[in-house]
């Protein structure tokens, strides 16, 4: 094993992982987290996190690790790939590198795959969550990372679609629900299309999303913007805005619930098929403040 640095624009750079013959890469470069959330990522985005990126569990021997950062900044896949050997691995718990703390624990056969076989589930240079588009698998986020009197949001996540909900079904990427509001915010896509909702209020994307290839998708939202409340972004670029009224803030009860991977129905439950998330995720971000396209295309 060993990594070639590869260096970029403003001083990121690339790391080429090489074992067993595999290559794998991702960027490492460190973002603003001012008005974080929460940030999930299989790159080290924040410069004072020490901890974990994610906890594995070797379907094959019953064990858990918790498997950390190259000195470049990514995901060790190498570990990974040793922990695993030709056993199914999956992901038991991703740590927020804001908070330290993790998604929340659920049953083993719900947490989504990382590695089969031997190699890297995605099967590309970027590791990311395999969900399959069924309800078997997702991740719940502590519904203490999104309080209450939020009347601004950027949300950012980089994926891999394998397949978009058709005939008038959402496939939910990330869903966020309270009592009183079963869309109070989520993002997904549909019909081919990018697709966000604040409050039960929904913005899409006029161009068809691209499938089996990996992109970062942005959603901004600020309830005092007298024009354009919702913007949509594809790779750092706009693609999609709306100028509806959302409501004043994000609703907000005591009870709700935040999942990755599937559209609640009910507070984390009542999954359905056609919405679930089917590919890969590599990381997912919120912040409470609108975040203007320079600052998300540093994020790609």
């Amino acid at each position: 094993m060993g990594h070639i640095l590869i260096y970029g624009p403003f001083g990121y750079h690339m790391s080429l992982l090489l074992f067993n013959n595999r290559r794998y890469s991702a960027p490492a470069s460190l973002i603003d987290t001012t008005g974080a959330s929460f940030i999930f990522s299989m790159n080290k985005r924040v410069s004072s996190y020490s901890g974990p990126c994610i906890r594995v569990y070797n379907t094959g021997n019953g064990q858990y690790k918790d498997i950390g950062f190259t000195t470049s900044g990514v995901v060790d896949v190498a570990d990974i790939l040793q922990f695993s050997g030709n056993n199914t691995c999956t992901v038991a718990k991703w740590y927020d590198q804001i908070s330290g703390a993790s998604t929340v624990d659920t049953v083993v056969s719900k947490f989504p795959i990382i590695a089969q076989g031997g190699q890297i589930n995605s099967g590309a240079a970027t590791p990311g969550l395999y969900f399959d588009g069924t309800v078997n698998y997702y991740m719940i986020i502590p519904n203490t990372f999104l309080g209450s009197g939020i009347t601004q949001l950027t949300f950012h996540t980089k994926q891999k679609l394998l397949e978009s909900g058709g005939g008038g079904a959402t496939q939910m990427l990330f869903s966020y629900i309270t009592t009183n509001d079963s869309n109070a915010f989520y993002y997904g896509s549909t019909g081919g299309r990018d697709i966000a909702s604040v409050n039960d209020v929904t913005a899409t994307t006029p161009s068809v999303f691209p499938l089996n290839e990996w992109s970062t998708n942005s959603a901004t939202w600020n309830a005092a913007n007298p024009s354009v409340r919702m913007k949509l972004y594809r790779n750092g670029s706009l693609v999609g805005s709306s100028t509806a009224s959302f409501g004043n803030s994000l609703r907000y009860s005591s009870t709700r619930g935040i999942v990755i991977g599937q559209d609640q129905d009910t507070i984390l439950g009542s999954f359905a098929t056609e919405n679930s998330y089917f590919g890969y995720i590599n990381e997912i971000m919120m912040f409470t403040a609108e975040k203007d396209a320079t600052t998300i295309s540093s994020y790609i």
